[in-house]
């Protein structure tokens, strides 16, 4: 391993140096990355995720790790904090598109011993990542993961392996929704046949359901869009504005009505 460090800080990015280190960087995800022991749980926003830091990652160029196994602080941090906002302790989550399993675990945090979250995922490998990071987390609200699309499928990641799929009119009322289901938000809010109190979306205007006719949806059922930011942190916030990647925070309107004076 130090010939390894010694190659790379001998050899620059321009010619063939370029190359042997960035071969160098091959060999090391490729062969000496998989034999290291693991160190622990790769963690997404402080949340442990069905990935591992590798005990020899720490003595090489932060650059020879991919980017997915380092730790990242920021990670969905606008779904984190609209979660933050908006999740009290009792309620009832309702959450389309598991991911990593981050919100799962910080609507369940947040919900506490007397709330409860329910995560729809539609990809098989995928509701296995959520119930690794939520194993992890142990967090006090109950959590069931459910493999399932929740109307019609528009980009999935992974292969849905046998999920059910569910119409938006028969998701479980809850408190709080959160949609994460990569374009299909619009149609879920369509055909949602309760008020939560609370309504979080990221919305994908890359994948055809742009941000504006979200909020027209989001209004046509009598909410009113509280916060609006780009779905990202501050590496890839130019991508998401420019693809029109956003997350919406939406409480019922007459929970922002003052009361008639007395």
């Amino acid at each position: 391993m130090r010939l390894l460090n010694r190659l790379h800080e001998t050899f620059d990015a321009d010619g063939a140096r370029g190359v042997l280190r960035r071969t160098v960087r091959f060999l090391y995800r490729r062969f000496v990355r998989p034999l290291s022991g693991t160190a622990r749980p790769v963690r997404y926003h402080g949340v442990a995720v069905d990935l591992v830091v590798k005990r020899m990652d720490a003595r090489v160029p932060a650059a020879w790790v991919p980017e997915d196994l380092r730790d990242n602080p920021l990670y969905e941090a606008a779904q984190m904090r609209a979660l933050a906002a908006h999740v009290r302790p009792g309620d009832d989550v309702v959450i389309v598109g598991g991911g990593w399993g981050v919100t799962t675990v910080e609507a369940a945090r947040r919900a506490g011993p007397t709330g409860r979250v329910t995560t729809f995922e539609g990809a098989r490998e995928w509701v296995g990542r959520v119930e690794r990071a939520v194993q992890l987390a142990a967090p006090p609200a109950p959590v069931e993961v459910v493999h399932a699309v929740v109307g019609q499928p528009r980009s999935l990641f992974g292969e849905a392996g046998g999920a059910r799929v569910v119409p938006p009119s028969a998701l479980p009322p809850c408190d709080v929704l959160e949609l994460d289901c990569e374009g299909a938000e619009a149609e879920v809010l369509a055909d949602l046949s309760f008020r939560p109190r609370a309504i979080l979306v990221e919305t994908h205007g890359v994948f055809g359901t742009p941000t504006s006719h979200v909020r027209g949806l989001l209004h046509e059922r009598g909410y009113v869009v509280v916060t609006d930011e780009p779905a990202a942190d501050d590496a890839t916030r130019g991508w998401c504005e420019a693809n029109d990647v956003r997350v919406l925070s939406a409480v019922r309107s007459e929970t922002l009505t003052p009361p008639p004076a007395r």
